[in-house]
């Protein structure tokens, strides 16, 4: 499926070969985000993201730019919580262009301070479209509700005040230490000529060779409850689990409780709240995996007036399940989805790239096609009962966002929790 491969300096590559394909993908993985942060410093991991991109010894910012434009190809960057990744798409005879680029980004960068002063007030905006986006708000919440003051609580982006202290030496400084040749992953997918790619690699990519940095500690999973209250139209819900870290190997069993109760337009929530009942547009279950825990949530948003009648169904959905389970039927159809969802998602060099790229980094198992639907095969009433009932039968944290008080917040909860009898 792919080759693992070692550059001079100790970065690691794996290259994925896609036949009858003219596009190739690269991502340079480093395991760094949010995760890696503190109060004083949140956001600083996003802000390095913009700053590469503000130019290099070699290549100011539009000479990035336009050598992308030039040739039709595309380049990005995103950061998580704990990975952060520049990725560009291109034709196969142009792989030296981001080679070539994103290296010189990582190892040369200006950083000029009138640059970071500029980048501030970008950075700003991204931050008051977040606030002003309210599912943003809420997936913010039930994080923070549900790690209290570990560094998985803290918000990507940062915030206004942490944004504001940002200087050239504190973005140096986390560089250092976090953006080293042994905390690096290169993954590069589609058509190319791999002794080429190595060549490329190791020329451009030859900045000295460093240690990767000590591990960040555990996030611990609390059960909380929390609201913000915004003038908005609708109340925001979200329900958090605890859930399982990336990589477990019942994944594919969570999976398929997930998409029976609400990760499908077929699935119960889907059908029963917003169907049936027409009480809501939005709500679905889904999964986060982090490298060393994960949650299980339910999200929902609805007008106010309905806040109350939708927790006492979203509850209801999930003592059905405690109580009656699910039929073969149901679990048949949804190891169909995960199937087809899994490959209909792989039809793309860049989703290899990202998929091989993000398991490599973390060291985690990445399995082939025929594997997946192996294991998801082999998912069946009794590991898909194990899981549920491990997340069911536990307390869940509640976030809340809109037009809400301390006495609904508590209501809800009392009610997602079971312990509010549910009459209708």
């Amino acid at each position: 499926m792919y080759t693992k491969h070692t550059l001079d300096n100790g970065i690691e590559v794996v290259l994925t070969k896609i036949e009858h394909t003219r596009s190739v993908s690269m991502g340079l993985w480093i395991k760094t985000g949010s995760v890696d942060e503190s109060e004083s410093n949140n956001g600083i991991s996003h802000f390095i993201e913009h700053m590469l991109f503000k130019g290099s010894k070699k290549y100011s910012a539009k000479d990035i730019a336009e050598a992308f434009d030039y040739i039709g190809g595309d380049l990005n960057a995103f950061t998580s919580k704990e990975c952060t990744c520049f990725h560009a798409k291109v034709l196969d005879h142009h792989i030296d262009v981001p080679i070539k680029i994103i290296a010189e980004m990582i190892s040369s960068p200006l950083l000029k301070e009138a640059d970071i002063e500029k980048e501030k007030s970008v950075v700003l905006d991204e931050i008051m479209m977040a606030e002003d986006t309210p599912d943003d708000v809420s997936y913010d919440l039930i994080a923070k509700t549900s790690y209290g003051d570990g560094s998985l609580s803290l918000p990507i982006l940062g915030n206004e005040d942490t944004l504001k202290s940002f200087d050239k030496n504190m973005i140096i400084s986390q560089l250092n230490q976090y953006y080293t040749t042994d905390n690096m992953v290169i993954s590069i997918a589609g058509s190319y000529d791999e002794v080429e790619v190595l060549t490329l690699l190791n020329q451009h990519f030859n900045m000295s060779k460093s240690k990767k940095c000590k591990p960040h500690n555990p996030n611990e999973f609390f059960v909380g409850s929390s609201y913000i209250y915004r003038d908005i139209e609708q109340v925001h819900l979200e329900i958090a689990y605890e859930g399982i870290p990336y990589g477990d190997e019942s994944v594919f069993s969570l999976a398929a409780f997930n998409n029976i109760l609400g990760a499908s337009v077929s699935s119960r929530l889907f059908q029963n709240i917003r169907e049936e009942y027409g009480l809501t547009y939005s709500i679905n279950s889904y999964l986060t995996q982090y490298e060393q825990c994960g949650l299980f949530s339910i999200y929902a948003s609805m007008n106010t007036k309905n806040t109350i009648t939708v927790a006492k169904l979203i509850r209801k959905e999930i003592d059905d399940l405690i109580t009656n389970g699910f039929s073969d039927e149901e679990l048949q159809r949804v190891k169909e989805q995960l199937k087809g969802n899994y490959i209909l998602d792989l039809e793309g060099s860049d989703a290899y790239m990202n998929l091989i790229g993000k398991g490599t980094l973390f060291d985690k198992r990445v399995r082939t096609a025929d594997e997946v639907e192996d294991a998801i095969d082999q998912v069946n009433t009794d590991s898909v009962n194990k899981v549920m009932m491990k997340i069911l039968e536990s307390d869940a944290s509640i976030a809340l966002v809109g037009r809400v008080d301390e006495k609904l917040l508590n209501k809800c909860t009392e009610i997602l929790r079971g312990q509010h009898e549910i009459t209708s």
